[in-house]
């Protein structure tokens, strides 16, 4: 062999007896053509080649399936054509306007409704994770009770029973995720009519409770802010958060028209996010130093009733506090703050209080009710 011989570490250039038989051990039926510079290539074609034949030994024939045509085809099916039905992802901060591609009447694709106001088009990762839960073999298909499958009617003359057992419905208790359906809504209305002392108990992990029990019925308008607040709110990547495809439409179309003048953004957060990579300007603060930093700014803005606490602000925190109230001060009513979603109760209040009365706010959430 001519040239340079080239080893890959350290034990295979000292060529040691406990390296000769590391490799004996992980290559017994070829421990001399590895070592061997000469032989290593062909060693190396050999190995190729077994894989691609365990590969093509791996490749077994299915059993036929036959495929019977329609006797009868469905009414508008055009096959190798998609068809599109609009429809809506119920979701813990609202319903989800969505366009559905189906092929055969299977959901092949989802994407957000371009026709509608709310999102134009745009989608998030929940909403196109549940095409995948449409096809999940481990959802669940039947009524079960501790862990035996149980038929529906079972269900409904068991929970007849329990029902009369009990007095007005005490004791009797519903969990259910997050209830944004009307439809829904009106179903639990007339449970409740008959069993007027039976609890509904609402979860969704996707959203934190402190959003649904303190926030005010409000959806923020990005459109004509000038200056934007983050107090440790993902808006820009937090599909969890109420209004996101609003949000970050809204947020977007002002960087993307000059003419409309660019927006500033601040964020004061925890942790890293999108959001804050995003902002022009970025405070990193711990968790609890939030509702802190909130109060501090709505004192300096002037809001009625706040008051600055009593912590000691580095120099840096300081010139930021101060810059962030300028500019909101400046902004002459185009400046919004938004709080995050696992901040104490607090923050909601003082983060409106901080653009009040010049907030960019005012369109109720139809999703946020009292409960």
């Amino acid at each position: 062999m001519k040239g340079k011989r080239y080893w890959r570490s350290v034990d295979e250039l000292a060529n040691t007896p406990e390296f000769q038989a590391a490799v004996e051990r992980e290559f017994p039926s070829a421990a001399q053509e590895w070592v061997d510079p000469v032989s290593r290539r062909g060693f190396m074609k050999l190995m190729g080649a077994s894989m691609a034949l365990a590969g093509l030994a791996g490749c077994t024939k299915q059993p036929d399936e036959p495929i019977y045509p329609y006797v009868k085809a469905p009414e508008d099916l055009v096959l190798g054509k998609p068809m599109y039905f609009s429809t809506a992802h119920p979701f813990a901060t609202g319903a989800v306007p969505l366009l559905v591609k189906s092929d055969q009447f299977r959901p092949i694709k989802i994407d957000g409704n371009p026709e509608h106001a709310y999102n134009h088009g745009s989608s998030d990762p929940y909403t196109q994770g549940t095409l995948i839960d449409l096809y999940d073999p481990d959802r669940s298909q039947h009524v079960t009770f501790r862990g035996e499958t149980r038929e529906w009617a079972e269900f409904a003359q068991e929970l007849r029973l329990k029902a009369a057992a009990s007095k007005d419905g005490i004791g009797l208790y519903f969990l259910s995720a997050t209830i944004t359906s009307p439809t829904l809504a009106r179903q639990w209305k007339a449970v409740q009519a008959a069993y007027p002392k039976a609890t509904l108990v609402q979860y969704d992990p996707a959203i934190a409770g402190t959003w649904l029990e303190s926030a005010p019925a409000v959806q923020y308008d990005l459109s004509a802010a000038d200056v934007i607040v983050s107090l440790d709110a993902d808006f820009l990547s937090g599909a969890s958060y109420p209004g996101f495809h609003k949000l970050v439409g809204d947020y977007a179309a002002r960087r993307k028209n000059p003419a409309a003048g660019m927006n500033r953004l601040y964020a004061i957060e925890s942790t890293p996010t999108t959001t804050g990579l995003k902002a022009e300007h970025r405070l990193g603060l711990r968790a609890s130093e939030i509702p802190a930093f909130a109060a501090a700014l709505a004192s300096a803005v002037g809001a009625p009733g706040a008051a600055a606490p009593s912590y000691s602000w580095t120099d840096e925190q300081s010139k930021f506090l101060a810059a962030v109230a300028k500019d909101l001060k400046a902004s002459g009513g185009k400046s919004a703050v938004l709080p995050g979603l696992y901040q104490d109760p607090s923050v909601f209040a003082l983060a409106l209080a901080s653009t009040m009365p010049w907030a960019m706010w005012a369109r109720p959430w139809p999703w946020l009710r009292s409960r």
